[in-house]
């Protein structure tokens, strides 16, 4: 595993400032910034209301608020936009940090407002699309049609993967003038995780074989040795071969397009997150370091559009990649032994933002931070409010949050209790209940985890003692379970040394359990 050695003055910088952000205690920005973002957003709310009736639409037809136009005015687009997803997204973060149900009844009708994009094959942002709006409704609210709608969601995005290339296709063709033959762009490890979360749900190994063959080939591909990206890499649809590689969205082909690289710091965080596989972890560690130390990063941390801009300092930043950014080092921080680094970087981008970048109260149509960039290339979204920005900045100030509350990703609550029995033959019987009606469980552990497979769903504990003749005893077990506190119905679970009986979609089915009597483990 190669892992990149960054020096300098810069990077010195860098690591002073997580050392003290580290030891020096500030005030938490997330109570003020969710305050502030409430306010803002029942703006976005009635702006939008007043839009659509002065146009005759139907919030079916334009559902989301997008940016802050030239003149002024906010945009809205249709379902078919790849931002479509992230204002419903906002709306439940809303809920899942006040318990509002004020917002939770916005974010349903901004949702459904979407549904029919569930079967558009024609995008590679369905993930952004639909996992932000559906993705977020059935963590917080589950229900079969939310449920329902991702997993047609994932098919849809699966159809545009090629085998031969290894990965899936972003832009189909323009026109005449289409420049590649099959583009893959680095936004689109950002749409894994609809795939990710679709192989749990469904039990189909399809989505997950192709979320990492994608994340594989893009990082065989798409890197150049500093560990920044391209933002585009055109394949040969008959051999898989590279045609070329591009900056589409960034200066120039040989620069660093800032949100091309949190999109990649993002997607292998998350890679590593589903699969523990190290590989994504370095490589998320590696982008980290490339974008920290980079020479022309300012020292507020908000990134110039360009890392490489001519410019720079007069070239407009980008705060969307910024929030991008911060929330994925939170995550990240939660897996990497340079936890406090990460950390601190984020909470640095964070306090920035919080202190320099918010709108002023009651402008800017119910957005809430300035200065992002789009297309600079383009000559689109320059230096002004976009919706995924703010996205971003929701999901980064929850996962500080949870930081702050001494949790690590995952949450920690007790199970009710349980009786275990065991016989002389060695047999364990635990019944695990769960609460009718609840479904959304990514995962499930029982203190302390297996661990040589962290990242499964299991069941580990010691035997009681004495161990005797048909003993009974009953014990407080601990569930840790990633985004949700959520118990729904298991079965009856029979453990035993020599076999153990599990339940996968298709019933039930027996396998070698293969751990000493006081170590018995389930894992499924």
């Amino acid at each position: 595993m190669k892992t990149i050695v960054y020096t300098g003055l810069a990077a010195l910088a860098l690591c002073v400032t997580a050392a003290f952000y580290a030891c020096s205690p500030k005030e938490s920005p997330v109570q003020s910034d969710f305050d502030f973002a409430g306010s803002q957003l029942r703006i976005a709310l009635q702006t939008a209301d007043s839009i659509r009736s002065a146009q005759g639409k139907t919030l079916a037809e334009l559902p989301s608020p997008r940016n802050i136009e030239p003149d002024g005015s906010m945009r809205l687009v249709d379902p078919t936009d790849w931002c479509s997803g992230f204002f419903p997204g906002e709306l439940w973060y809303m809920y899942e940090y006040t318990g509002d149900d004020f917002w939770k009844q916005q974010a349903e009708a901004y949702t459904g407002a979407l549904e029919s994009q569930q079967t558009n094959r024609g995008t590679h942002d369905i993930g952004f699309m639909m996992y932000c709006s559906y993705g977020n409704g059935e963590r917080l609210a589950p229900n079969d049609r939310y449920k329902e709608v991702l997993l047609e969601s994932a098919r849809s995005l699966a159809s545009r993967f090629n085998p031969t290339t290894g990965c899936i296709r972003s832009w189909d063709n323009w026109g005449p003038d289409f420049p590649w033959q099959y583009p893959v762009i680095i936004d689109n490890m950002m749409n894994l995780e609809l795939l990710f979360w679709a192989a749990r749900e469904s039990g189909d190994s399809t989505f997950y074989k192709i979320a990492v063959t994608h994340a594989d080939t893009t990082m065989k591909n798409h890197f150049r040795p500093d560990y920044s990206s391209f933002h585009v890499v055109d394949y040969d649809t008959l051999s898989g071969k590279v045609l070329g590689r591009q900056t589409h969205q960034g200066y120039a082909d040989s620069s660093a397009w800032a949100r091309g690289q949190a999109w990649g710091l993002y997607g292998y965080t998350v890679c590593y997150r589903e699969t523990k596989d190290p590989k994504y972890l370095a490589q998320a560690e590696n982008i980290a370091g490339l974008i920290f130390s980079n020479k022309n990063i300012p020292e507020d941390l908000i990134p110039y559009w360009d890392y490489d801009a001519p410019g720079i300092p007069d070239e407009p930043r980008d705060v969307s990649a910024a929030t991008v950014a911060a929330s994925a080092l939170y995550e990240l921080s939660t897996f990497s032994a340079d936890s406090v680094k990460y950390r601190a970087w984020a909470d640095r981008i964070i306090d920035t933002l919080s202190a320099n970048y918010l709108v002023q109260p009651g402008t800017m149509h119910g957005f809430l931070l300035r200065s992002s960039t789009g297309h600079k290339p383009g000559g689109t979204e320059i230096d002004v409010p976009i919706v995924y920005a703010d996205y971003y900045f929701l999901e980064a100030l929850l996962r500080k949050q949870r930081l702050e509350k001494g949790e690590t990703g995952q949450r920690i609550i007790p199970l009710r209790k349980r009786d275990l029995t065991t016989n002389k033959t060695g047999a364990i019987h635990i019944r695990i209940y769960r609460q009718p009606g609840d479904k959304n469980v990514s995962r499930l552990s029982l203190f302390p985890p297996v661990a040589d497979h962290p990242d499964r769903l299991s069941i580990h504990f010691p035997l009681p003692k004495p161990m005797g003749s048909r003993k009974r005893t009953t014990i407080w077990l601990q569930c840790i379970m990633k985004q949700t506190e959520r118990i729904s119905l298991l079965p009856l679970y029979q453990i035993s040394v020599s076999r153990v009986s599990s339940m996968d979609e298709n019933g039930y089915k027996t396998r070698p359990l293969h751990q000493r009597l006081h170590e018995c483990s389930l894992s499924v």
